[in-house]
């Protein structure tokens, strides 16, 4: 059955069935036809399942430990209880505060934070929870939306930026600035010049390094729903994303091309940064833009033309400046335009930093995305 029908008898929003099923608890089969999603009546039941427990407080990390046996419902539902008993505690400490301000007839002004008296660390927790909550859950408009995630965008790249910046001449092999290199002759007390250029050995283990990190952050952006994560992760991708650059053309490119692309990056980052902006613009004037593939598509391949332009123009060669152009535009806008499409009017705050992770992150993409690309992507190319 499709989607609706599963809402329809379950009572689950669809949004909220397909975050279960991204998060592993559900694995509905695709219709070979059109990718679509196709729900069993055994997913029904399940949703069901999930439905009550949630109901009776039971985190989605529980129900997971439950449907993969590694804990039964009669100790998930005995952890639960424990947690009612301090819930309880808890909830007397508010209501004896609430009780305090009818029974002294307190009005709004009047009303500060000194009335909650009694456990102090109770009051600073339940705080820190609520306005996590707050943050995580506020509903944004449509341009709002887009606005967070150009945002996070802007400051990811110039990241990027920055950390290029600082690191180029690392990677430049004609500027003989290899600092590793350059400690080491300083300390053996020689004069004779060393080559600076990082050799392959080096090469190889500083982008082993990085990559695995960057699939750490990447499996944390899909296994974790936490904010704080989300942030953090995102800021570690941004940091990441311009070395693995550097680094992959290292490998592959001769000294000439190396220098041409050390020098033409931090412009490129710039260049970006604008497209970003313009994006946001057109989008502003233009409130369904991304709603269909199809016009984010056709602004990347301007900008990437653009682009190419400068970057021959700076460099005098084009194919590079032209192929980096072209993977930057045309992902940063088709998967920000997917993000519109997943998110389908529901827009969240955390929906947007997700889907800027994303964006920063490839390796969180492709495992948000893995077995799904026809559906957010090329059934909505006309949408």
């Amino acid at each position: 059955m499709k989607i609706k029908e599963t809402e329809r008898l379950t009572g689950i929003p669809a949004a909220n069935i397909r975050y279960y099923e991204k998060e592993g608890l559900l694995k509905p089969g695709r219709n070979k036809e059109n990718n679509y999603r196709e729900y069993s009546e055994e997913d029904v039941l399940r949703l069901q399942q999930i439905k009550v427990l949630r109901l009776l407080g039971i985190t989605l990390d529980e129900i997971k430990e439950l449907y993969m046996q590694e804990e039964t419902l009669e100790t998930v539902i005995e952890h639960r209880l424990l947690q009612i008993e301090e819930e309880e505690t808890r909830l007397k400490e508010v209501r004896r505060t609430c009780e305090n301000i009818l029974q002294s007839r307190m009005d709004l002004e009047s009303l500060d934070q000194s009335i909650l008296d009694g456990d102090g660390t109770f009051w600073k927790e339940r705080l820190q929870k609520v306005l996590a909550e707050d943050m995580s859950k506020t509903l944004l408009d449509q341009r709002q939306f887009h606005f967070h995630i150009g945002g996070m965008l802007i400051w990811g790249y110039l990241l990027h930026l920055g950390v290029t910046l600082l690191t180029r001449n690392v990677f430049d092999v004609s500027r003989k600035k290899l600092w590793i290199k350059i400690f080491a002759r300083d300390f053996a007390g020689s004069n004779e010049m060393i080559d600076a250029g990082p050799d392959g050995a080096e090469m190889f283990f500083l982008f082993t390094v990085a990559f695995c990190l960057m699939i750490g952050c990447g499996i944390a952006v899909w296994w974790s729903a936490k904010m704080a994560v989300q942030t953090v992760v995102f800021h570690l991708s941004a940091l990441l994303g311009a070395p693995i650059l550097m680094m992959v053309t290292s490998f592959f490119a001769g000294e000439e091309m190396q220098q041409s692309i050390c020098s033409f990056l931090p412009v490129f980052w710039g260049l970006i940064i604008g497209y970003v902006l313009v994006l946001l613009v057109i989008q502003r004037v233009w409130r369904d833009f991304f709603r269909k593939t199809r016009y984010p598509a056709a602004a990347a391949i301007i900008g990437s033309v653009l682009i190419a332009l400068i970057g021959w123009f700076m460099t005098g060669q084009l194919i590079m400046p032209a192929v980096l152009a072209i993977i930057y535009t045309m992902y940063i806008s088709i998967f920000w335009s997917v993000a519109d499409i997943d998110a389908k009017g529901d827009y969240t705050r955390y929906s947007a930093v997700l889907a800027a992770e994303r964006i920063m992150n490839p390796v969180a993409l492709t495992l948000s995305y893995w077995g799904k690309s026809k559906t957010p992507l090329w059934v909505n190319w006309d949408r």
